[in-house]
């Protein structure tokens, strides 16, 4: 079977199916890792704040 001719009916399960995992385990992340939790929480902040510099700076701090 080729994909042209997939039911687009499966094809929109799955691509729910593949976005409600996802954000299954950036759920269970958040909850479980307290190292995860402060980076998001930190990042929402800058976002929230709107500090265009703040968020530059964040996204260097990683590195190359």
């Amino acid at each position: 079977m080729n994909a042209a001719n997939l039911d687009p009916r499966i094809v929109r399960r799955a691509q729910l199916a593949l976005v409600l995992a996802a954000a299954a385990a950036f759920g269970l992340a958040y909850l479980l890792s307290a190292e995860f939790r402060s980076e998001v929480d930190r990042a929402a902040t800058i976002l929230g704040q709107g500090d265009v510099a703040g968020l530059r700076y964040y996204i260097l701090s990683y590195g190359a």
